[in-house]
């Protein structure tokens, strides 16, 4: 029996894959639900998208309702994007907006006022379903391709974390606006965050190469190596679950 759900964008697909492995290794298996460009929020739209997010949205959160079993939502997505609603350095595209399901004609609210309300209907609905809710701190955004970058720099003899790689300082200036709303969250229901950064972060710089590999495949999707470098940080999760094993692996949720 699934145990567990991970929803989220593509940022977490691409942790999925280590997050399989460790939870396979202590017997756990879950279910696995995720849209491109869609934060796993309700009420919040991307206008720039042709399909609805908040239609996704409401899917999963019948998924969720109906499976059995399920006791821990897991929700990762390229927070920083979609609250600063900016690129990161280096990264082409235009801007993002979201935009609030349901808002009337001349309503101005920001990123961040979107965000705050839909994270927090998010965690209310999932509170209500008796799930615990983990939520995931943001991989750090690179802006240039990792793969690319690490071949020029290979090439010339230089060493790329020096040349594309974010400092600390960066990271944590690009996330703030992400930790207030977690620490605020934090404060209203009982929700667990997990940070994967801390596995990639050093006292001044993130790494975007480790032991001699790429940790990402473009400029802010982690690799299939970097998904299971950071993967620990999933264990204190799956630790507390493990003590009724169930079936292994992570599954694609089953569609309605």
């Amino acid at each position: 029996t699934p145990r567990f759900f991970l929803w989220g964008d593509s940022q977490a697909e691409a942790l999925a894959p280590g997050a399989d492995a460790r939870a396979g290794e202590r017997g756990l298996r879950g279910l696995l639900a995720t849209k491109a460009a869609c934060p796993p929020l309700l009420g919040i739209e991307r206008p720039d998208r042709r399909t609805s997010c908040h239609r996704f949205t409401r899917r999963v959160l019948g998924l969720i309702e109906a499976a059995d079993g399920i006791d821990t939502v897991v929700l990762a997505a390229r927070w920083a994007l979609y609250t600063t609603g900016a690129r990161d350095k280096g990264e082409s595209g235009e801007p993002v907006q979201l935009q609030a399901v349901g808002a009337t004609a001349g309503t101005d609210l920001d990123n961040v006022a979107i965000m705050r309300a839909g994270l927090r209907r998010t965690l209310a609905e999932l509170t209500r379903l008796g799930v615990r809710v983990v939520l995931v701190s943001p991989v750090p955004e690179i802006g240039y391709n990792v793969p690319a970058s690490f071949f020029v720099a290979q090439a010339s003899g230089r060493e790329v974390d020096a040349i594309i790689a974010p400092t600390r300082d960066e990271y944590l200036q690009r996330t703030a606006r992400v930790s207030a709303l977690f620490a605020a969250a934090g404060d209203e229901f009982p929700v667990t965050v997990i940070s994967p950064q801390s596995l990639t972060c050093g006292p001044v710089r993130c790494r975007v190469v480790a032991r001699g590999r790429p940790l990402y495949r473009d400029d802010d999707h982690l690799s299939i190596f970097g998904s299971n470098y950071v993967a620990g940080a999933f264990d204190s999760i799956f630790a507390e679950l493990a003590a009724a094993p169930g079936n292994t692996g992570l599954s694609p949720a089953p569609s309605r």
